[in-house]
C-alpha cells in the first residue's frame, strides 16, 4: 500500500496559501494547516509529518522553526517546479523558493529563507538565515544578505554588496553601497532613513543607554564621548526639534547634538549636570517640547558618557 505523503503548513495566512500550493506541486497529498490563533493549533503530540513554517515575519519564523525542530519534526524545504535552481547552489533547511525564482551557481540559501516569486539570486550570493527576498527582487553576483533581512518587492542590489543583519530594503530601492546592520534603506540610490535598533527602544521609559556619537560644540571647540570638558557659561536652554532631532543651546555658543530626540536627564559620571546645589542641568516636561525651567551660571566639568531616563522618537524625513 502506497503511503499518503503528508505535510504541516505552519501558518494559514496568504503566504501559507502559496506555500501550500507549492507543497501540492511537490507531491504532498495530505496538506494540514496549523495556526496558533485559528484552525488547528500546533501541538507536540501531533504525528511527526514533514513541516514547513509559512510565516512572513522573519523572527517569528525563526522561533517557530526552532520550536518544531526541538520537538523532533522534520523541517523540509519547498521549491516550486517552475523555479530554476543551479545544481551547485546550496539550499538549506526550511527554505521556500517560489515560482519563477532563479538561483544561480554557487549561491547559498541558508535556513528559513524565503525566495519569493520571480526573484533572482545571482552566482555566489549568500542569503543568511531567515531573510526574505520579495517578488521581482534582483541580486547581482556576490551579494551577502544578513540574517532576518527583508528586501522589498522589486528591489535591486549591485554586485558584491553586503546588507547587514536585521535590515530592510524598501520596495523598488536600488542598493549601490553596503547597508549597515539594523537599517532601513529606500530610494534610488538607496539611502539609510532609519536605525531599527534604536527604533526598537521607542516609548520605553527609564531605560539606560550609552551614546557613542554624543558631541558638544562650544565656542569653536568640539567635545565628544570621553573628552574632558571644563568651562563656565550662562545657561539659557532652548529646545529645538527638527526632524525629531534635538539641539540644546548653551548661551548661544555651545550646543549638544544627538541624532534622536529625548525627554529626560543628560548626565555624566563626574556631575556634569549638577550645580553647587545638586540641581539637574536639564529637565524636560514629559511629552512636551518645553523645559521645566532654565538654569543659569553652571560650571560644567567631567566626561560626557551617558543619557538616562529618556524616550526616543522616530526619525522622520
Amino acid at each position: 500500500m502506497v503511503q499518503t505523503k503528508s505535510i504541516y503548513i505552519y501558518g494559514s495566512g496568504g503566504h501559507g496559501k502559496v506555500v501550500g500550493e507549492i507543497a501540492r506541486l511537490n507531491g504532498y497529498e495530505n496538506i494540514i494547516f496549523l495556526d496558533d490563533k485559528k484552525g488547528l493549533k500546533f501541538s507536540k503530540n501531533l504525528a511527526k509529518f514533514d513541516i514547513i513554517i509559512a510565516v512572513g515575519d522573519n523572527k517569528i519564523r525563526a522561533k517557530l522553526q526552532e520550536k518544531v525542530l526541538n520537538l523532533g519534526f522534520n523541517v523540509v524545504s519547498l521549491i516550486h517546479p517552475k523555479a530554476v535552481i543551479s545544481k551547485s547552489a546550496v539550499i538549506n533547511q526550511g527554505v521556500v523558493v517560489m515560482a519563477g525564482a532563479i538561483i544561480n551557481p554557487d549561491a547559498i540559501i541558508k535556513d528559513g529563507v524565503i525566495i519569493n516569486s520571480a526573484a533572482v539570486i545571482e552566482h555566489e550570493c549568500v542569503i543568511k538565515k531567515f531573510a526574505h527576498i520579495s517578488p521581482n527582487s534582483a541580486l547581482a553576483g556576490g551579494v551577502v544578505v544578513g540574517e532576518f533581512c527583508h528586501l522589498g518587492i522589486g528591489s535591486s542590489v549591485i554586485q558584491n554588496i553586503k546588507i547587514g543583519k536585521n535590515s530592510v530594503v524598501g520596495a523598488g530601492a536600488v542598493v549601490i553601497n553596503n547597508v549597515p546592520a539594523n537599517s532601513v534603506v529606500v530610494g534610488v540610490p538607496a539611502k539609510v532613513i532609519k536605525n531599527l535598533k534604536l527604533k526598537s527602544l521607542l516609548d520605553k521609559k527609564s531605560i539606560f543607554i550609552y551614546y557613542e556619537s554624543w558631541e558638544f560644540d562650544c565656542c569653536g571647540k568640539s567635545f565628544s564621548v570621553r573628552d574632558k570638558i571644563d568651562w563656565s557659561v550662562d545657561l539659557d536652554v532652548e529646545l529645538k526639534i527638527d526632524k525629531f532631532n534635538i539641539e540644546l543651546y548653551y548661551d548661544g555658543h555651545c550646543r549638544a547634538i544627538n541624532p534622536y530626540s529625548l525627554v529626560g536627564v543628560v548626565k555624566s559620571i563626574n556631575k556634569l549636570y549638577k550645580d553647587d546645589n545638586g540641581n539637574r542641568l536639564v529637565k524636560c516636561c514629559i511629552n512636551t517640547n518645553r523645559f521645566e525651567e532654565n538654569y543659569k551660571d553652571y560650571r560644567f566639568f567631567g566626561y560626557i558618557v551617558e543619557i538616562e531616563n529618556f524616550t526616543l522618537k522616530e526619525c522622520k524625513e
